[in-house]
Order: C-alpha cells, then structure tokens, then sequence
C-alpha cells in the first residue's frame, strides 16, 4: 500500500504541476497578445488619424513610402521586443484588396488581400483582428486593420509573435524544473505521509491475524485522534464483543458436551447430507468408533455401516417426519448383541415457512435388558401357571374319584381328602409366593428369610404326583 501511496502521490503532483504550467502558460500568452493588439491598434488608430489629416490637405499621399517611413519610426522606438528582427509591420491596402503600401516588401509583388479576415471586417466597418502564419515573411503574425471610409483604404499594422515562442520555452523549462522539485518533495512527503498511514494498517492487519488464529486477547495501540484511530477503536471495541461471545459460546458448548456425554443413550445429529454435527461418547462407543474432535464433519453412513440406521434417518431426512424402531447390533464395547430402540426425528428449520429440514437426530436407547426381563416375565408367568395348573387337576382328578363311589370307603375317602387339603394348601402356598415376588420387585432387601426341610417337601411332592403316575402308568 505504502508502494501505491508514493506511486499516486507522485501521478498526481506530476499532473497538477503540469496542468497549472499548461494553464499558466496559456493566461500568459493570453495576456501577451492582448497588450501586443493594444499596441497595434493604438498604432493603427494613429496612422489612420495622420492619412485623414494628409488627405484633408489635399496631399498626394504615397501609401508605400507612408508605410515604411512609420515602420521605421515606430521600429526604432525601445519596446520589448526589439531584439528580434522583425518589428511593427504596416501595410495599406485598398478596398478591392490590392496592397498600397507595404513597410516590409514590396507592395507591388504581393498577393491580393480581399480574402483576408482583418480585411473583410474592416470592409464592413469594423476592426478587422487575425492571428495567422503569413506565407510572404515566414512567420506567425497578429493583424489589426481599420478602414479609412473617405479613402476606401485599409491600414493594417500587424506584429510577429516571437514572444510567444520563447514564453512557451520559458514555461517548459519551468515547467520541468517544477516538476522535478516537486517530484523530489513530494517523495518525502509521500513516504512520511504512507508510514503515517500504513503502519496503523499494517498494525491492524496482524492484529487481526492474530484474532483469526485464536489469540482473542489481542488488542491494537493506535492513539490518533484521526479516522484511523476511529477504525481502532471500533476495531478493539469489536474484539472485545467477538471474545466475549466466543467465550459465551465455548462456555454452552462445553456444559452442552458435558451433558450429552454424561447421557446414558447415544445421540448423533447429522445436516441434511449426513455429515455429524454432534455426537456423544456412548454413540461412539455403540458404533465402535474413537470420539474425539475428528469425527465432527464425517458422513454418518460411512461411519454407522448399518443399512437399517441409515435408512431409518435417510427416511426421516427426505420424508420430515420422526421414526421409531428397534434393531440389534453387536457392541465391540460389551462384545455382545445388544437390542437398541431407535428414535430418529428431524431437526426442524428455524423458518416456520418452510417445510424443509436442517438434518436428523437419532437416539440410541439400549433396551437389552428391558427385553431380558420382558423375557424372564414371560417365562415366569408360563411357570406359574404350570404350578397352578397341576394342583388344580390334582385336586379335580380326587374329586371325580370321590363322586364315582370312592366316598363310601371311609379310609380311601378320607386319604383323598388329605390329599385334596394338601393341593388347596400348596395353591395358597403358590399365591403367596406369587404375591412375595411382586413385593420381593419393590424391595430392596428381603427379610422373611428361614431354613426348610427338603426331606418332606420331596415326600409332599410325591403324594401329589403319585396318582398321576399310576394312572399313566396303567394307560401304558
């Protein structure tokens, strides 16, 4: 920058210097022909009044020898110009354009002037001017002409403009030379004026590299009073917000961590194109992969390789609505098959207009055990009800007996009735101990604990099934 501040600095000084030598000068030569053509038209006016005052005598005026005698007198006089070799320059010339007189040439030898501009003005009466290069001298002259109405004559005086060459010349050189000082001034000057400029630039560009590459304490030193030392302070004033809300965020990203990973089931938030946006250490650890910093960008598909996960969210994703399911997969963790409930839901866009989604969330909820116990549940009812079932046939198949006669034999009667007694106690004993599991599931600690004799739990449990044998015994 510095570079560009000296390089348009110096453009710049080199164009007005020349603009004001280019404007200077032209004022000048402005100024120059304007005093010149006062002086030949005061020149003009005076001859004119001597011709009229030699014509009101009756004199017989010879118009060449007028010319060049008034040429000499005025070329004589000291004027500015009189280095040069050509001076005032008369000529009289007639209306139809013939030249009278001449101070310069001979008269008799030049061309018809009736096509003059100077002359075709004073023609019509007025003051004829034109600056123009005349082919008889060689050289660039300005012309005045007045008419003479009482003689039909024209007397021009006319003026080489030297001057205007070497003014030109005068301007160029100074010109130059201006441009040069002003080239050499401007240098320092541009070079101290960029420093002033660029080093408080330079400051705040490694400043905010600085910021950019997480020194967020970094502040600039600028003390001006100027607009840089405003872009400063707006610029420390905006490190100081982006720090504060770059902590804030860091700080609900750690407790945001924090709790993810402190949950007992998996979650993994995915964009619309499957890459993870968030995923806690339990989803790592059900996936068998290592969680860390490296796993956040990665496509979820590559990194799951289960067909029913990906697409249960790949459904969710396209379709915007929640899905729920339960699939089994083996855990490396726990090196067993593990039974998961999965709840995939789409992330809903914060613009209530439309129905797109940002992505998907899925939850993983390890539901193995659930399904163990739902299985020893089921067992157990299946059980029971078997022990129920035995008794109460026991218990029907004596009854039966009974009706059919075995009640007039007082000793069988009797023994059928124990063992009726028998089957009813042990469905009171089965009840209560279906009633005692149901509490033993909301008991901590089980305190009705005693000693029982196998021996005659073995000899109940014969009686009870003795009848039964025998009888399938005799079938057989």
């Amino acid at each position: 920058m510095k570079s560009k501040i000296v390089k348009y600095t110096i453009f710049l000084v080199i164009i007005a210097i020349t603009i004001t030598g280019i404007f200077t000068s032209a004022l000048a030569r402005y100024f120059y022909k304007y005093e010149v053509q006062n002086s030949i038209e005061n020149t003009a006016v005076l001859l004119v009044h001597q011709i009229n005052e030699e014509n009101s005598q009756n004199k017989s005026v010879d118009y060449d020898k007028l010319a060049k005698s008034y040429a000499k007198l005025l070329n004589e006089k000291p004027s500015a110009i009189e280095s040069f070799s050509f001076f005032t320059r008369i000529t009289i010339i007639n209306f139809d354009g013939t030249v009278l007189g001449e101070s310069d040439s001979n008269f008799n030898e030049m061309q018809n002037h009736l096509n003059r501009k100077e002359v075709k003005e004073a023609i019509e009466g007025k003051m004829g001017t034109d600056e123009r290069f005349s082919q008889t001298l060689k050289v660039t002259y300005l012309y005045v002409a007045l008419p003479i109405k009482e003689s039909d004559i024209i007397v021009r005086v006319s003026i080489p403009l030297y001057q205007l060459n070497s003014i030109n010349k005068a301007f160029f050189f100074y010109t130059i030379i201006g441009i040069l000082v002003g080239l050499m001034l401007t240098i320092l000057i541009s070079f101290k004026l960029s420093k002033v400029i660029t080093d408080p630039i330079r400051q705040l560009i490694n400043t905010s590299k600085e910021i950019a590459g997480g020194n967020y304490k970094k502040r600039v030193n600028i003390n001006s009073k100027d607009e840089i030392g405003q872009l400063a302070h707006t610029f420390n004033g905006m490190a100081d917000k982006l720090d504060e809300t770059l902590s804030g965020i860091m700080d609900k990203n750690v407790r945001v961590d924090t709790v993810i990973n402190s949950m007992r089931d998996g979650i993994i938030a995915v964009d619309t194109e499957y890459k993870i946006l968030l995923i806690n250490t339990i989803a790592c650890d059900i996936f068998g992969v290592k969680h860390g910093p490296g796993i956040i960008g990665k496509n979820l598909i590559q990194i799951t390789r289960n067909a029913k996960v990906n697409s249960i969210l790949i459904d969710t994703i396209k379709n915007n609505h929640p899905l729920t399911d339960e699939i089994m997969m083996f855990s490396p963790l726990k090196n067993t098959d593990n039974i998961y409930k999965i709840y995939t839901n789409p992330i809903k866009n914060t613009d209530i207009i439309k129905s797109v989604n940002s992505g998907g969330v899925i939850t993983l909820h390890d539901v193995t055990s659930v399904k163990k116990l739902e299985q020893i549940r089921t067992e157990f009812v299946s059980n029971v009800t078997h022990e129920l079932k035995t008794p109460l046939t026991s218990i029907r198949g004596f009854v039966e007996t009974l009706k059919s006669g075995a009640i007039e034999d007082t000793a069988v009667a009797t023994k059928f009735l124990d063992i009726i007694d028998i089957e009813a106690e042990r469905l009171h004993t089965l009840i209560n101990d279906i009633l005692q599991l149901s509490e033993i599931e909301v008991m901590r600690k089980d305190d009705n604990i005693k000693e029982n004799n196998l021996d005659s739990i073995i000899d109940e449990v014969i009686l009870i099934l003795d009848a039964a044998a025998t009888k399938k015994r005799s079938k057989t």
